[in-house]
């Protein structure tokens, strides 16, 4: 332990031991992640620079100008490209569709990653809502590729919710299924069961 000098007043501590500092921007990300925003860091700077185009080019094409105190025009947001370009961060969905847009890109193109990790989060495969005032009861939402077999089967699931729901079938009781050798659509149904 560090022992102060004798007479001070100070309170004595252990040292501490310090740990070596994240890399700038990295808070959170897991190597993967950083990956794909250096990626697109380098796609960006790419289709920037083959249109000939300075970050404040971008910035002005992507959110147009504003004037300065002093009267000059300068790009809005114009701190935003270098920022993408260092792969500090990237943009938004909707930013990133404007700076694709402006550069003459799809945005899969320019970020395929992210396009795609943005779609699997604003559409999970499968989410559970709780629904306020119903305890034994949640919205469930399924966004999945399975085959028409699957399909079919959860299909017979929900009807027979509806059938419960409806007080029309036991919830207690196992629901028949039915494994169709070859389901057509026509055979899908996602009407609701009338009660009458």
């Amino acid at each position: 332990m560090f022992k102060e000098p004798p007479g001070s007043n100070a309170t004595v501590r252990a040292p501490t031991r310090r740990l070596p500092p994240a890399p700038a921007g990295a808070a959170g990300r897991t190597r993967v992640m950083q990956m794909e925003l250096e990626a697109f860091a380098s796609k960006l700077q790419h289709f920037r620079t083959e249109k000939g185009w300075s970050q404040s080019d971008l910035a002005r094409e992507v959110w147009g100008e504003i004037e300065t105190k002093a009267g000059r025009k300068v790009a809005k947001n114009r701190d935003r490209i270098s920022t993408y370009e260092m792969g500090k961060s990237w943009p938004d969905p909707h930013n990133l569709m404007k700076i694709a847009s402006a550069l003459g890109v799809p945005p899969e193109e320019l970020a395929p990653d992210i396009t795609a990790a943005t779609v699997d989060r604003q559409n999970p495969e499968i989410a559970l809502v709780a629904v306020a005032g119903h305890a034994d009861k949640v919205h469930l939402k399924v966004n999945k590729l399975v085959s028409m077999n699957i399909a079919t089967l959860i299909m017979q699931l929900l009807d027979y919710a509806n059938l419960v729901n409806h007080g029309l079938a036991d919830p207690h009781e196992q629901p028949q299924l039915n494994l169709p050798s070859k389901p057509r659509v026509s055979q899908l149904s996602c009407a609701p069961v009338d009660a009458s």
